[in-house]
Formats: C-alpha cells, structure tokens, sequence
C-alpha cells in the first residue's frame, strides 16, 4: 500500500507542469498574495478612513463648540493661545515665493514657482473653553493660516506673506494628541511627586499641524470618505482575484477528491496565457454513480517514462464534486505561477495608485512644495 502511494505521488510530480507550483507553494503563495498582501491593503485604508471620518468629527465638534473628553489620537482643538508673556509671539511663518523658467522637450517655456519657508515656532499653551490648558509643541513643519487664503490655498505662490500666532488670539489647531510630560502638570504634583503623564499636542506623524484662526471647513479635511473608497475597491479586488485568478484553485481545495483516470490521448496545446506550445492530457475516469466522466489538464511530458503519458496508462487527478470541468493532473491542488504574478503585479498596481493618490489628496497645507526651510527658535 505505501508503495502504491508513493508510487503515486510521484507520478503526479512528474506530470505536474512546471508552469504550477508544488502544492505547499501553492497554498503558500496564495495566502500569502491573496490574503495577507489584500488584507494588509485593506486594513490600512480601513484604518485611515477611521482616523479621517474621526479628525472631520472632531472638526466639527470644536466648531460648534463642543468640548468632550480628550483622547490619544488625531484631533482639532479650538482654544486661547497663553505664552509666557502677553502677546508674545508663539508662531510666525514667513513664505518666500521663487520663481524659474523651465524648458520642456517641445522647446516651451513654463514658469514654475516653489516656495521657501520659515518658521519660528516656540512652545505654548492652548486654554479650551472649559477651562483645560493643553500643551503644544509644534516643530518646524508647522503652517500658520491667519490670514485670508487667496494666493497661497492652490497653485499660485507669487505673493510672499507672514503668518503670525501671539498670546491671546483664538485659534483651531489640527494636529495629534500623543502622552508627554507637561512640565505645569509635574510642577502641580510637587517636588516628591511622581512622574505625571499629561496630553500634548504636536504634528501628527505623516503630516503636519496646522494652526489657524479662520473656521476650519472640509477644504482642511479632504480625506473622509476616500479611503473608504479605496477599502472598498481593495475588497472588490480581493474578490476578483480569489473568483477569478485563484477560483479553480479554492474549488479543488474545497470540494477536490483523488481519482485514477485512463489516458485517452495526448495532444500539444496552448499554455497559459497562451504563452506556447504544451503537452496536453484527456482522460477517463468512472463517477460514483457509475458514468464515465473526461477530465483535461495541462500536464508535463515524463521523458524519463514515456509510457505514462500512453494510451490506456492510469493517472492521478483532483476533480471538483461539484463539477467535472474542473479538474487538475496530480493528487493535490495548486496555482500556476502565471496567475500568482498576476495577481502580485495587479497589487502592487493597486497600491501603487493608492499611495499617489493619498499623496495628491492630502490637504492643501501640506501639498505645497518647499525647497528650504529653516526654523528660529
């Protein structure tokens, strides 16, 4: 009995194609594309839609004034700015336009321009209407929006500006909320106390704080509902790609069983993707209910033992109970590994544009380019 099956076993190596992977690669290679790599992508843009939908929530609470329990997290804060002394100035952002000539390979002339910042941010506090002192530490990323922003919102950056933030102003400011020390909080524990832990709010980590004293509107938040968008593409992509690239193969692994088949004949056929000529193998074999079904497969030609391949020889194939049509040489079901690139290259095509377009529909503060910047402390 042992070597019957192993006799088997290797019949159906050797006639397995070598466009399919071996049947632990296979299920490797599918887990791994079909359902580690589209989850990733699904719960990373599943993720971002919960932070923006929250940011946008929590956008229009301070503008109507609500005030409710801070969290760790994104967040908008509408508040007083204190400084050390009154009127002090707590940010200043100063814009510098340059402009260029650029020659196209037509022979054309466009005028471009970018921008050099600086920026002058300094340590502050953020007194809420309830009363609430937060602490912000904002650093040299910042942008400060105090005045009106015709110029400056969209493409043209002709007009220089200053942005300045001073003790006193009322001001929104769009940033994070991480866990820090505060050195007011500690100073309220007393000298023997122990370490306070407080709120601080500082630039998110893949953007930028943004401080202004206009209402902020969805212009500032592009973002909610577009990577819900794209969460629901990734699932639409996952099921495609699990229907249609690796659909046969989640059947046989479903609802496969082992059969012995009877070679009918040999053929050269198209591979996949009709990518050349290779062997092709139609068999028979009898159901359980007693009719002889034909199954066909892409197969390898057994050099080494032509007579396996002959007329009337008995082969190993995996065959669908739920239809004939479906059907693999072998005694266990795989993937080809056309179908494995694929649905790869169309993930990485997937995720490519998703990267591209979250960087174009950042808001419009941190879309603008800046060639230098420096900042005074």
């Amino acid at each position: 009995m042992l070597d019957s099956v192993s006799t088997l076993g290797l019949l159906a190596q050797t006639l397995s194609p070598t466009s399919r992977l071996d049947p632990q690669a296979g299920f490797v290679s599918v887990i791994a594309v079909g359902v580690l790599f589209t989850g990733a992508l699904l719960a990373i843009a599943t993720l971002n839609e919960w932070r923006a939908r929250k940011r946008a929530a929590s956008m229009r609470d301070a503008v109507a004034g609500k005030i409710g329990p801070l969290k760790v997290g994104d967040t908008v804060l509408r508040g007083t700015v204190e400084t050390e002394e009154p009127h002090d100035v707590a940010l200043a952002m100063q814009i510098y336009p340059i402009g260029f000539n650029q020659l196209k390979p037509n022979g054309q002339r466009a005028q471009a321009h970018e921008v050099v910042r600086r920026v002058d941010a300094r340590t502050f506090y953020l007194r809420l209407e309830d009363g609430r002192a937060v602490r912000v530490e904002p650093d040299s990323q910042v942008f400060v929006e105090t005045a009106p922003t015709s110029g400056i919102a969209g493409d043209d950056y002709r007009t220089s500006r200053r942005d300045e933030v001073r003790g006193g102003d009322q001001v929104y400011i769009l940033g994070t909320l991480f866990e820090g020390n505060d050195p007011r909080v500690q100073s309220d524990a007393g000298y023997r106390g122990a370490p306070q832990r407080s709120l601080v709010m500082r630039a998110p980590r893949n953007g930028s704080m943004f401080v202004t004293n206009q209402t902020p509107t969805t212009r500032h938040l592009r973002r909610e509902g577009f990577h819900g968008n794209w969460a629901l593409l990734f699932g639409a992509l996952a099921m495609v790609m699990h229907l249609g690239a690796f659909g046969s193969y989640w059947v046989l692994l479903a609802t496969g069983t082992q059969v012995q088949a009877t070679v009918l004949e040999t053929h050269m056929g198209r591979g996949p993707l009709r990518s050349g000529l290779t062997n092709h193998v139609s068999a028979r074999y009898e159901n359980v209910s007693g009719h002889q079904v034909t199954v066909r497969d892409e197969c390898a030609f057994p050099r080494e033992n032509p007579e396996a391949l002959a007329d009337g020889a008995r082969v190993p194939f995996v065959v669908s109970t739920y239809s004939a049509q479906i059907a693999q040489i072998g005694t266990n079901p795989s993937v080809s590994l056309v179908r494995i690139i694929a649905a790869l290259l169309g993930l990485f095509a997937a995720a490519g544009a998703y990267a591209l377009s979250t960087r174009a529909s950042r808001p419009w503060f941190e879309r603008i380019k800046i060639v230098a910047q420096d900042r005074a402390s």
